[in-house]
C-alpha cells in the first residue's frame, strides 16, 4: 500500500452553510493531538491508500502498512 494523502482543510467548513469556521475549529483541536512525526503541521484524520504491488491476500497472511 502507498499512502496518498492526509487531513483536509474542509474539516473547518460548516456543511450546512459552506462557510469556514472563523476560529479554526475543529482543525485547531485536531492539531493538538492528531499530528504525526514527519507529516508536517496537518493532523492525520484519515488516509487514502493504493496498491503498490498486485497479488492475493489470504486469511492468515501478514499485511504491512507503512509510509
Amino acid at each position: 500500500m502507498e499512502i496518498k494523502k492526509k487531513g483536509c482543510i474542509f474539516t473547518n467548513v460548516d456543511p450546512e452553510t459552506g462557510i469556514p469556521n472563523s476560529d479554526g475549529e475543529p482543525l485547531k483541536t485536531l492539531k493538538s493531538y492528531r499530528k504525526k512525526p514527519g507529516l508536517g503541521d496537518s493532523p492525520v484524520v484519515g488516509m487514502q491508500m493504493g496498491v503498490r504491488r498486485e497479488g492475493t491476500v489470504r486469511l492468515g497472511d501478514a499485511v504491512y502498512v507503512g509510509c
